[in-house]
């Protein structure tokens, strides 16, 4: 099991997954992902999930 990983998302670097204990760790690579600092995630998919969600919100607060 890989201690660290890196997340992309829609090939953008978003963050770094550190591994604590039985959790990850979000790192911030970029400021659209800063509200993600420091966030425990159970899993690295639950971790790219919640970056994917920002994203959208993101979007869809910029289209109204």
């Amino acid at each position: 099991m890989a201690n660290g990983y890196l997340l992309e998302i829609d090939h953008h670097d978003a963050g770094l997954l550190v591994r604590e204990g039985g959790a990850y760790a979000f790192v911030s690579l970029a400021g659209a992902f800063q509200s993600l600092d420091g966030k425990l995630f159970s899993s690295v998919a639950d971790a790219e999930r919640a970056a994917r969600r920002l994203v959208r919100r993101r979007a869809l607060a910029a289209a109204a």
